[in-house]
């Protein structure tokens, strides 16, 4: 979800919540170190943002969605 931040308006954290509890089930040994590192980052990030109680709409959409990429860029180790 990206919207348009209003001063005052509420955050919502919905859906960087839900893509951080996916994303913390994600076991490191399955995946290439390469796509592992910046998606265990974005997930850092990610909760940092969570627990900021100033962030902005746009903090929360902007972490959600590196988020969202470096998870799906998850590389399965053969």
């Amino acid at each position: 979800m990206i919207s348009n931040a209003v001063e005052g308006a509420p955050v919502s954290k919905t859906q960087l919540n839900t893509m951080i509890t996916l994303a913390k089930k994600a076991k490191q040994a399955k995946f290439t170190a390469e796509t592992w590192d910046p998606m265990n980052a974005s997930l850092t990030i990610a909760n940092t943002v969570k627990a900021n109680g100033f962030a902005t709409q746009s903090d929360v959409d902007i972490a959600y969605c590196d988020l969202m990429d470096t998870y799906n860029a998850l590389v399965i180790r053969l």
